[in-house]
């Protein structure tokens, strides 16, 4: 089974329905700016059972976006759905449209790749819709034009991205546990993160550490080397999160990390059983959105 046959929940020759699933950052070093103005990264990523729910459905002509949901405020057209349509029939000069319909339950601007994700499961389900006209390479070809974190959700599960973020290598499925997220209200933006890092940031843990925990699949050994070289500029930007981190390990978490940029925070249990305990004591709290997110793999 494809990860887009994981994420497909139902399909006829008129319309595909897929589920977009969020991402979380087990490891995230930033390694200094780009001739281009880009930073330079390291960064593993795993697909979590969190989702937003997109159907695109044939039409006549043209491209049509429905979305509501989690904190929707722009237009359709600056949607990354939106741009990934086009982009596809475009690519494969198909004379019809399509209309999407997208149901946001991802989190916006808190570091969990919700417009990535969206944007790679457009292409995917575009591509399933008229017959798979695109191999996987040309795909992600696409969606490095869609963004940095794009590529990487075409065929998700646990990957090493580097470059902007856009060089994709797969790893073999991190081990498995149960996750909480806690997204605090305050946003962050990410070019004032980037700007607030100092060169101390930049001469951070090795990745080595975190690879070896994924090769073994030991859990224990892959919370001890979670990384992230944004969560001192964050704990010092939104003071809520030395909180929500102290509540996190108070509910026995192995490890609580930032995810891509923040705010989210990741707290990492043994299982899902684990996490959803935890989860029931946090959610009489007024703390910030708690979600519950287990790992998703491609196989």
């Amino acid at each position: 089974m494809t990860f887009v046959d994981r994420l497909i929940v139902h399909r006829t020759s008129e319309q595909v329905h897929v589920r977009c699933p969020a991402k979380v950052n087990l490891f995230l070093k930033v390694l200094g700016k780009r001739s281009d103005g880009y930073h330079e990264i390291q960064t593993v990523m795993q697909t979590v059972t969190l989702f937003d729910e997109l159907k695109v459905l044939k039409k006549t002509s043209g491209v049509s976006l429905l979305c509501w949901g989690e904190d929707v405020k722009e237009s359709p057209e600056n949607n990354l759905v939106f741009k990934a349509a086009n982009l596809f029939l475009n690519r494969v000069h198909i004379r019809g449209g399509v209309r999407l319909e997208l149901k946001k339950n991802i989190p916006i601007a808190a570091g969990l790749g919700g417009g990535s994700s969206d944007a790679a499961c457009c292409l995917l389900a575009l591509n399933e819709l008229f017959g798979r006209s695109l191999p996987i390479g040309e795909l992600k070809s696409l969606a490095t034009q869609l963004g940095s974190d794009v590529p990487f959700f075409i065929e998700g599960g646990a990957a090493l991205c580097t470059g902007r973020g856009e060089i994709v290598k797969l790893l073999r499925p991190a081990p498995q546990f149960g996750g909480i997220l806690l997204v605090p209200k305050t946003s962050l933006k990410t070019t004032d993160m980037y700007a607030s890092l100092k060169p101390e940031d930049f001469h951070d843990p090795d990745l080595e550490p975190t690879l070896r925990a994924i090769e073994s699949g030991d859990l224990s050994r892959l919370s001890s080397a979670l990384f992230n070289s944004f969560q001192r500029v964050a704990l010092q930007k939104v003071p809520e999160l030395v909180d929500l981190k102290s509540r996190l390990e108070r509910v026995g978490s192995l490890a609580v990390v930032l995810s891509g940029s923040g705010p989210t925070l990741l707290g990492i249990f043994p299982g899902a059983s684990e996490a959803e305990a935890a989860l029931s004591r946090l959610t009489h709290e007024e703390l910030a959105k708690t979600r519950f997110a287990s790992t998703v793999t491609p196989f």
